[in-house]
């Protein structure tokens, strides 16, 4: 049951803290009983990579599409490109 609830929760992508393990399961042990026992069993809660992922046909969709976009008549003087970069002078990454 342990178990279930806790991949439940790493699959909505939530941290199942001891709290909300005893809370949603009902199980009548400590929280330092629950806290030794995920350790020892290495239930940790990790955050899932935040990846697109593209497979070939997407890759080909979005080649299609762009390869038309650039080949319409578009006043590309009136274009404006912008990036998102963050830039701090102040901050402790010396960016």
């Amino acid at each position: 049951m342990l178990k279930r609830f806790i991949s439940d929760y790493n699959y909505k992508g939530v941290k199942a803290t001891t709290t909300s393990i005893l809370v949603g399961t009902n199980v009548d042990v400590s929280q330092r009983m629950l806290a030794n026992w995920r350790s020892k069993h290495e239930f940790k809660y990790k955050k899932g990579a935040q990846k697109l992922q593209l497979n070939a046909a997407h890759k080909k969709i979005r080649v299609e599409v762009i390869s038309a976009w650039i080949h319409k008549n578009i006043p590309w003087e009136k274009a404006v490109f912008t990036d998102e970069k963050r830039f701090t002078l102040a901050g402790p990454d010396n960016w």
